[in-house]
């Protein structure tokens, strides 16, 4: 498990304060009450103990920052375990640490908000029964994802503040939408890259998803398959998830979480039908964008969904 180290009133009589020195690295082993920084002000200093032994997994101030009490200000992998509980130690994979490491930054350094919205994907349903004939000679049959890639691909085009990364001298839009599509492997979770996913007509991004998938399976990515995000869509319909509160995985300011598809009794046209519903969860940084815009886009994507007649086209956007 995982520790925070967090900056308490007992640490200094002082409100604001400034972490003065770190005294251990990120990766080093520490001991429980072992004294791991210095913080204070003026001539007003004291010592920070750790509450725990084991791995310094992140340090998340640096050297010279200013400090609140009630701060994160450090991240250990807790090595104590109770010694009246039997017990058994799996080995976390480096993969695994990685993952932790740069989720709790995630959340500890980002203001994030998430929001859902159910969506008639009946049509969509339609149209990609419709293309399993029409692919066959491609050896590929098309899936869910593949629209849902596609589709926000388009909104992205129109919301360019989604297809961003925040840094501290502002928000980076990016030109090129590149999409990345959470794999989980083995010892983890990967997320391999659909490079200029807003050029590419449905067909090919599904041969790219297939391409990814299978290279993520065969443990054969690149760097350049990994790298060069700049929004991510992440989708737990396999495992009946119908809602769930993705995590952004930074730099970037938004993350769109995928539900599984079902059958239910819905208001349509008047009357009551059974259409073919799912949840997508929108989890955006309140530091880059409010709720209106963030809504805005995923309002669109929803529309892109429910009246996919983009998919049709040679190219998802005309030229």
């Amino acid at each position: 498990m995982v520790t925070e180290v967090v900056l308490h009133s007992g640490d200094t009589g002082l409100r604001d304060n400034f972490l003065l020195e770190w005294l251990v690295s990120q990766g080093e082993n520490v001991s429980a009450g072992q004294t791991v920084a210095r913080v204070g002000a003026g001539k007003v200093e004291s010592a920070v103990f750790s509450p725990v032994s084991g791995l310094i997994l992140d340090i998340l101030v640096p050297n010279g920052s200013e400090v609140k009490n009630g701060m994160v200000i450090a991240i250990i992998e807790d090595s104590e375990v109770p010694l009246s509980l039997p017990s058994s130690v799996i080995p976390i994979s480096r993969m695994r640490k990685t993952i932790a490491t740069r989720m709790l930054r995630s959340v500890h350094t980002m203001a994030q908000v998430t929001l859902t919205t159910e969506v008639d994907v009946t049509e969509m349903v339609g149209i990609r029964d419709e293309l399993i004939r029409a692919w066959r000679p491609h050896h590929i049959r098309p899936v869910d994802l593949d629209f849902i890639v596609g589709a926000t691909a388009i909104s992205l085009k129109e919301h360019p503040r989604m297809n961003a990364i925040f840094e501290d001298d502002g928000l980076k839009v990016i030109e090129s939408v590149n999409i990345g599509v959470a794999v989980s492997v083995d010892e983890g979770l990967v997320v391999p890259v659909i490079k200029n996913a807003d050029s590419k007509d449905l067909l090919s991004l599904a041969q790219q998803l297939r391409l990814i998938a299978t290279r993520s399976r065969n443990k054969k990515l690149s760097v350049n398959d990994l790298t060069g995000s700049t929004f991510t869509i992440t989708s737990l319909a396999a495992f009946d998830i119908d809602v769930f509160t993705p995590i952004i995985d930074p730099p970037h300011v938004g993350i769109l979480g995928v539900g599984r598809i079902s059958e239910k009794p819905v208001v349509h046209e008047g009357e009551i039908k059974i259409r073919s519903m799912m949840n997508l969860s929108l989890t955006f940084d309140h530091r880059a964008l409010d709720g209106v815009p963030a809504g805005e886009f995923l309002q669109t994507v929803k529309a892109k969904m429910e009246n996919p007649d983009w998919a049709l086209s040679t190219h998802i956007i005309e030229e």
